[in-house]
């Protein structure tokens, strides 16, 4: 018996398989971290060599099978490199948090509120002018949700109030953030070491 799911995705990684196959790390709002392999995705005349590239935000139908998750179809929202325009800040941004969600997110689990956290700091990014200030800030806040959603993170902080809707971000909310940011990045920094991941 096969396994079907279909959902939206952040390819984080991807590695070449064999002649002509590709291993995806991809980050789904409901499955979590997943790892599925795409046949024949490095062949020139593959339809879906093109939306399965790292970095891009997609809509994935995956089947399970004895051999782990295969991508059977898919279909590309867009790059998130591209959704930056050429602000090289922005995908400095977006690169690190998806290094941090590849290095703590583990395993196949519905995680759903993050995907949520994440998407809506990549959204304010791609549709606001941000400063570099400024997405430092949002840098150290999104991986304060991060860590406190997996459970890496003590409560009892300063930074508790930005913790309670996960999902909103507003110019506001950074300068309030920006105001404890040294000691957030000291606790991000401790949660991480703790992880040991």
């Amino acid at each position: 018996m096969y396994t079907k799911l279909h959902t939206e995705g952040i390819v984080v990684r991807t590695r070449n398989v064999g002649e002509s196959d590709r291993l995806f790390t991809i980050f789904t709002k409901e499955l979590g971290m997943v790892s599925a392999r795409g046949r024949g995705v490095r062949n020139l005349k593959s339809l879906q060599r093109q939306s399965l590239q790292q970095m891009s935000l997609i809509d994935v139908s995956f089947v399970r099978s004895k051999q782990g998750w295969r991508v059977t179809n898919v279909s590309a929202k867009g790059s998130l490199f591209a959704l930056c325009g050429g602000n090289i800040a922005k995908r400095v941004f977006v690169t690190r948090i998806c290094m941090l969600l590849r290095r703590l997110v583990v395993g196949e689990e519905a995680h759903q509120e993050l995907y949520a956290t994440v998407r809506s700091a990549f959204d304010f990014v791609f549709k606001n002018d941000v400063t570099i200030d400024a997405l430092k800030t949002l840098e150290v806040l999104t991986a304060l949700r991060v860590l406190h959603m997996l459970g890496y993170l003590k409560e009892g902080g300063v930074w508790d109030a930005f913790l309670l809707d996960t999902t909103k971000i507003t110019p506001t909310l950074i300068e309030e953030v920006k105001k404890v940011r040294r000691q957030a990045v000291t606790e991000v920094n401790r949660a991480l070491k703790e992880t040991q991941l």
